[in-house]
This record gives structure tokens, C-alpha cells and sequence, in this order.
């Protein structure tokens, strides 16, 4: 598989599932059930108000979960293609590229988008709730470039030292006395 496809795959689920967990937990504080700001996304799927979705069909956490992963890893598309290499070899590059592209979604879910398009987070979730998830989107996504790039640094290790070489290590930065 290409490795772009993969790459936005990984820091996508990453996203996804630390934002759908920002999600749950903020859910939960705000209005006593983990669940229910999930099955609000499902308004999507069926063209009616987020309001309407507080639980009582199953399948409806099941779609919505479905389109916030998905749309977590489209998101990741961005990220990929502007941080993506950076965001492997350096966290400030991963945290900037993932702030920089979850504040991206944000305004567009929020203030780009028609209604039938938002999340429907907002309909369950405070604003400060709201802040937390693409908050953890953001972390989500610089967690997977960064988990990445450290798994393919040691591979790398390990094929040169079954190549009998040493491993190549990167020029440390020089910061210049103030």
C-alpha cells in the first residue's frame, strides 16, 4: 500500500480515537452519558437535527462513530500532505501541524459547512467540551506521526546493524550561548 495512504490511515485512527474519547469523556461530564454526544453525528446520515439523536437506536452510534472516524482520517489527508514527513522527526513540528489542521476542522465544521454537515457535537457538548475534542484530534494526530517516525527510526537502526554498520544519527541542533 502506498505509504501516504498509510500514513494518513495511522495518524487519522489517531486522531479519531483520541478525539472520540475527548468525546466520550466530555459527554459524560456534561450530560451524564458517554455515549450521547456520538449518536448526534449520526444527524448526518439521516438529514434531521442533531438534537434528535439521544441514544434509543443502537445503529445510530455505530454511523456516527463511523463518519467522525472517517472524517477524522479525510482530516488527515491535510495534515499528511503539509506535516507529515516534518511531523515525524520533530513533536513541536507535530504539535504546530496538528493544532494548525484541527483548528482547520473546526472552523469549517462550525462556520464553513451547512447544518446538515456540522458534527452535531454542539447539540450534547459545551463549548469548552468542544475545544477538548479537536483538541484531542490535534494530539491525535501529531501522536501517530510521531509514534510513526520513532518505529521507523528503530527499523532503520536495525537494518544497519544487520548490515554490520552503525546506525546514522541525525546532526543534534546547535543553539548558539545567549
Amino acid at each position: 500500500m502506498n505509504r501516504f495512504v498509510v500514513d494518513c490511515l495511522v495518524s487519522g485512527l489517531a486522531g479519531g480515537l483520541l478525539s472520540h474519547l475527548a468525546v466520550a469523556l466530555r459527554s459524560r461530564t456534561d450530560r451524564g452519558r458517554a455515549d450521547l454526544a456520538m449518536y448526534s453525528v449520526s444527524h448526518i446520515a439521516w438529514g434531521d437535527a442533531p438534537e434528535a439523536h439521544h441514544g434509543d437506536t443502537p445503529h445510530n452510534w455505530l454511523i456516527g462513530a463511523t463518519l467522525h472516524h472517517g472524517a477524522c482520517v479525510f482530516w488527515a489527508t491535510f495534515f499528511e500532505a503539509l506535516f507529515g514527513r516534518e511531523a515525524e522527526r520533530s513533536t513541536p513540528a507535530a504539535l504546530t501541524g496538528g493544532a494548525t489542521i484541527a483548528a482547520a476542522a473546526y472552523v469549517t465544521d462550525y462556520h464553513v459547512v451547512a447544518e446538515r454537515f456540522k458534527p452535531g457535537f454542539e447539540a450534547h457538548l459545551s463549548d469548552r467540551s468542544l475545544f477538548v475534542v479537536y483538541a484531542g484530534l490535534a494530539a491525535g494526530l501529531a501522536a501517530g506521526a510521531r509514534l510513526r517516525g520513532l518505529y521507523r527510526h528503530q527499523v532503520e537502526d536495525r537494518d544497519e546493524r544487520d548490515e554490520g554498520r552503525n546506525a546514522e544519527r541525525r546532526p543534534q541542533a546547535v543553539v548558539a550561548p545567549e
